[in-house]
């Protein structure tokens, strides 16, 4: 049985194409230890910038997800004093999480307060930051931001 590669053009078929293939291979010389030295230096130097970069990056991560719970929670306080004829003295965790199920708890740094004069104060504390929207009473919204994290001011 004469098989379909056999019948080759370029001279010789596939026993002379191995046969340079062969030769190929034991010719080629490694790579000298100088040739991986700097190798692996130039990998030493692309490590040293990408890895600050990364840890960079995951802190304001988390600063935008402490953001956007902030302010998830402000739209679910906004919800309950609509239902409420303006007034917020039944916000809390527990009525804003019955609103939006995915806002964190107490145990993750989230805090609620309702000042007797009225408004509220939602707060979220991570890493030493807290991103903090108070309403007063008069109706004024302020946005906070302390402890330096990477996603200050607002």
């Amino acid at each position: 049985m004469v098989l379909p590669w056999n019948k080759c053009t370029y001279g010789g078929g596939i026993h002379m194409l191995m046969s340079k293939l062969i030769d190929r291979a034991k010719s080629e010389r490694g790579f000298t230890l100088i040739e991986l030295l700097i190798v692996i230096i130039v990998l030493g130097i692309l490590v040293a910038i990408a890895v600050p970069t990364y840890l960079n990056q995951q802190e304001r991560a988390r600063s935008a997800s402490s953001k956007s719970d902030v302010r998830a929670a402000q739209v679910a306080a906004e919800e309950v004093g609509a239902d409420n004829d303006g007034s917020y003295t039944t916000v809390s965790d527990l009525t804003l999480r019955a609103i939006e199920p995915n806002l964190p708890t107490t145990n993750d740094g989230f805090v609620v307060t309702t000042p007797e004069a009225g408004g509220y104060k939602l707060a979220m504390t991570r890493d030493s930051n807290e991103f903090a929207i108070n309403k007063a009473a008069d109706g004024t919204v302020t946005r906070t931001c302390t402890g330096g994290a990477a996603g200050c001011p607002w």
